[in-house]
C-alpha cells in the first residue's frame, strides 16, 4: 500500500491508501509507549515564554505578557 501511495499523484487517495496501510499496521503490530517527553519552562511574573518545536529555548521567546 505505502508503494503505491508513493506513485499516487491524487492526495486524497494517496492519503487513504496511506490511513489504511497505518490501520493495517496498527492492527498487526502493538505499540508500547516507552516514552513521553514533557518540557516545562518558567518565567518570572509579568513574562511569557513561546516554546519551540524543535524545544530549542532562546531568550527571543520571552516577552512580556499581555494585562
Amino acid at each position: 500500500m505505502i508503494d503505491q501511495a508513493m506513485q499516487t499523484m491524487d492526495d486524497k487517495a494517496r492519503e487513504k491508501l496511506v490511513q489504511d496501510a497505518t490501520a493495517l499496521a496498527m492492527a498487526d503490530v502493538p505499540v508500547i509507549m516507552l516514552h513521553l517527553q514533557k518540557n516545562i519552562w518558567a518565567t518570572r511574573k509579568g513574562l511569557v515564554y513561546e516554546p519551540r518545536t524543535d524545544e530549542d529555548t532562546r531568550a527571543m521567546g520571552v516577552h512580556p505578557a499581555a494585562h
